[in-house]
């Protein structure tokens, strides 16, 4: 009795993993390129594992704008090199192209050299130091690319966001993110993951947030 009662609660367990799975790719299906990216594109393209182009590094991305995006959209549905078809996933052609989209933004969409420039100088703070709380949501760290993570952050305005970077929370977030970067490069990093929710939008001097 009890070796059937054990044997029915692991294939319940094995088809409740199975729909979990299932229903985690519909979602990233109905989502945004962002949330496609985050879902799937990020694991390889935020860090350049396997040489990846990273994100917001226009110096890796450069050869590749110029195949044009339509090639791109074809290596990233039928895979290319080290990267597997659809990047190991499920979803639609559609998706897998909006992700490709939400990419290119990064680096060729942003408005301008200059704030091109300073996006890919505060990505590479943000991968220096934010990334192992703010990729993950470790410790409470708002999630970067997570909307409803920031929501409640953006109303405080970016400079108490900046105070909170620069100064530390607690014990939570040390001071500089227990790094010894100067402020401008703490704030470039602040500025960064702010783009990613709010599109880069509100203007230079506009209200956009608090850390954590």
């Amino acid at each position: 009795m009890k070796q059937q009662f054990s044997l029915m609660l692991g294939v319940v367990s094995v088809v409740s993993l199975v729909v979990a799975l299932g229903v985690g790719q519909q979602a990233a299906a109905q989502s945004s390129g962002k949330q496609v990216y985050y879902y799937v594109c990020f694991k390889c393209h935020e860090t350049g594992v396997m040489g990846a182009p990273k994100v917001g590094d226009p110096s890796a991305w450069k050869s590749i704008i110029k195949q044009g995006k339509q090639i791109l959209y074809q290596h990233a549905i039928n895979g290319f090199g080290a990267m597997p078809v659809r990047a190991g996933s499920s979803l639609s052609d559609s998706q897998i192209k909006a992700g490709v989209d939400y990419m290119f933004a990064q680096v060729s969409g942003g408005g301008g050299g200059q704030q091109a420039a300073a996006q890919s100088s505060g990505k590479q703070a943000y991968d220096q130091v934010c990334a192992r709380c703010h990729a993950t949501g470790m410790l409470g760290a708002p999630k970067v690319g997570s909307e409803s993570a920031w929501a409640s952050r953006i109303k405080k305005g970016k400079q108490a966001l900046y105070q909170n970077a620069i100064n530390g929370i607690g014990i939570i977030m040390p001071p500089k993110g227990g790094s010894t970067l100067p402020d401008s490069q703490v704030k470039a990093a602040v500025d960064y993951m702010l783009a990613q929710v709010s599109h880069g939008g509100g203007g230079g001097g506009g209200d956009h947030g608090r850390a954590r």
